[in-house]
């Protein structure tokens, strides 16, 4: 069974993709990427997640989350990685009860500015407009 749970919490452009990625290919993981639209449809119901988080990422419900995270996973992935793009600051609370559900939380933080820059080397080295996506 699935046993390990990572949130990556970072500003578009600053390299969740990047990091969720190794942790799929190196460790048999899921990415759940919710930094993804199809028209009106944001990420978290593009994974089959509540709309509502959406709409507002300060009410996801951590342990719910979580029993979603189980179905979203197969036998053979070790765990997943959901990467979320946000300059929203969880709680303490939320944090506790994120960790407290089984979900580890990693905030990776940078200023704007480095976020770009960061976002520009990776488009250089992927020979991708800045705009491209990652």
């Amino acid at each position: 069974m699935p046993g390990y749970f990572l949130l990556i919490c970072l500003p578009v452009w600053a390299g969740k993709s990047v990091v969720a990625k190794e942790f799929e290919g190196a460790y048999s993981f899921a990415h759940i990427d919710i930094d993804i639209d199809v028209g009106p449809t944001h990420g978290f119901e593009l994974n089959g997640l509540p709309a509502e988080w959406d709409k507002d990422i300060s009410v996801i419900d951590f342990s719910q989350l979580m029993v979603e995270l189980h179905n979203l996973v197969t036998e053979r992935q070790r765990g997943a990685v959901i990467s979320i793009p946000t300059t929203h600051v969880f709680t303490a609370d939320q944090l506790d009860t994120a960790f407290s559900a089984g979900l580890s939380p990693v905030v990776l933080w940078g200023t704007e500015e480095q976020c770009i820059e960061a976002r520009r080397r990776r488009s250089k080295v992927n020979r991708k407009r800045l705009n491209d996506g990652c």
